[in-house]
């Protein structure tokens, strides 16, 4: 089967390195895991040569990566520890630092970003939340292999993510696609590259567990 007739999230557990090529052409394969990479070129107008061009590029890059998709639950959860939530606790400050200085001296600009502060603080919130949860309850009962006991803390996890994608599109809303605009200042331009960054590990971090490491233990469970 081609690549183009696969779903993103099959595609992004067998190529390591293919999530980059979905971030370039804004392809969601966390939530929309399901889709084929072929309706999701289509459905935004994307030329579908150039991305199959790239995920085989990638292909050949991938041979000397680490592809988590096969590693085992324990070295996963560890990954996720330490790439993805201690990294979140690093970024959130000074993303909420960032956007509060842009808020007040940019008040008056026509492209402002207007209650962006309020969505990364509950971002914030929420996304610390769920970390802890995950530290506390869930990862150690996946890493024990009692996937079985891990099925509601799992559900409930699942609706989180959505909660967490739906505020990263409101932050590319308000950021015009993470874009400063020509007269903004160098603050802002960090911000807007500083959110970008932010969107990409997050994404990375939902797609690794919700169709990983959740998909992994429901196979187990079942």
């Amino acid at each position: 089967m081609h690549d183009a007739d696969l779903a993103l999230g099959t595609l992004a557990r067998a190529i390591p390195g293919a999530t980059r090529v979905f971030h370039l052409h804004n392809l969601d394969f966390c939530t929309e895991a399901d889709q084929t990479l072929r309706a999701a070129a289509q459905a935004r107008g994307l030329d579908l040569a150039v991305i199959e061009a790239e995920l085989a590029a990638i292909k050949q890059a991938a041979r000397t990566q680490v592809n988590w998709a096969r590693a085992s639950t324990p070295a996963l959860v560890e990954h996720l520890l330490e790439r993805y939530h201690g990294h979140h606790r690093v970024q959130l400050p000074e993303l909420m630092r960032l956007a509060r200085q842009v808020e007040a001296v940019h008040a008056d600009h026509p492209a402002c970003p207007r209650g962006l502060v309020s969505v990364l603080e509950g971002l914030g919130t929420a996304l610390a939340q769920h970390m802890q949860l995950e530290e506390d309850c869930l990862f150690p009962l996946l890493a024990d292999g009692e996937a079985q006991q891990a099925q509601a803390a799992m559900n409930a996890m699942q609706k989180v993510h959505e909660g967490h994608a739906s505020a990263l599109v409101q932050l590319d809303r308000l950021t015009h696609g993470f874009t400063a605009p020509d007269d903004g200042s160098p603050e802002w331009r960090t911000l807007c590259t500083a959110l970008r960054r932010f969107k990409e590990d997050l994404m990375e971090h939902i797609y690794l567990e919700r169709n990983v490491l959740f998909e992994r233990a429901r196979r187990l469970a079942s």
